[in-house]
């Protein structure tokens, strides 16, 4: 690994201890989901949530502003690659 990058595999671990284990993951869509989606909890299903509706890249930060709304109260995590 480079200096100056970010290995996905270890930031997600990071972000995984440190946040409310409650909490809402919404995830684009791309390579870097192999990395991602294995080490981020969510403590229910129903709080994951990936737009790869068509397979389009980009809509994950548009679907993060949803679920922001949605439970105001809680912690949203958007997984952009």
């Amino acid at each position: 690994t480079a200096v100056d990058t970010v290995d996905a595999r270890t930031a997600s671990l990071i972000i995984n201890q440190n946040l409310p284990r409650r909490r809402t993951v919404v995830s684009d869509i791309g390579r870097f989901t192999n990395a991602v989606w294995p080490r981020i909890d969510v403590s229910h299903a129903h709080r994951f949530i990936t737009m790869g509706g068509f397979g389009a890249i980009g809509l994950g930060l548009a679907g993060a502003i949803g679920a922001a709304i949605a439970y105001p109260k809680e912690v949203t995590v958007a997984t952009l690659g």
